[in-house]
């Protein structure tokens, strides 16, 4: 566990130094793998603590953005849910924050059981290509009308 942890420092270091500190923030994507027999009891708690989520990751600084089930192709028993931070002190801050809050680990406690892998990816958005396209960037997406 210590050095898993202390992996964990390195790797957050080496992020912190290249990413901008003035920069328009960086987005996590996470993705859990979840046992096959349980993707729709997961799916059930996530719906019904999707507050206790927003509670806990929507604050200054710090955004939850979406949360998908794979469909069609790869896992289909993958989720993914993205997060927006405006630095990776927030990050910290925000994730400290949701391992003491009571709501947040009644619901991590019935699903934690179904997962069987996490993967965590930072990423920082390439702005400027965007803007050639004339893109608003995540922060600025809205999904389109439904059809009529």
């Amino acid at each position: 566990e210590m050095a898993r942890r202390a992996m964990m420092g390195v790797g957050r270091m080496c992020s912190r130094a290249m990413s901008t500190a003035k920069g328009p923030g960086f987005f996590e994507l996470r993705q859990y793998d979840i046992k096959p027999d349980q993707i729709k009891m997961y799916l059930a708690e996530t719906k019904k603590h999707a507050a206790d989520r927003a509670g806990a990751f929507n604050s200054p600084g710090s955004r939850f953005l979406g949360f998908w089930s794979t469909e069609i192709g790869g896992n289909l028993n993958r989720v993914h849910h993205l997060y927006h931070y405006a630095d990776y002190d927030t990050r910290d801050a925000v994730r400290d924050a949701a391992a003491k809050n009571e709501a947040w680990n009644a619901y991590l406690a019935k699903v934690k059981p179904a997962m069987l892998s996490q993967q965590s990816s930072a990423f920082i958005e390439a702005s400027p290509v965007l803007a050639s396209c004339s893109l608003p960037g995540a922060l600025g997406w809205t999904p389109p009308p439904p059809p009529p």
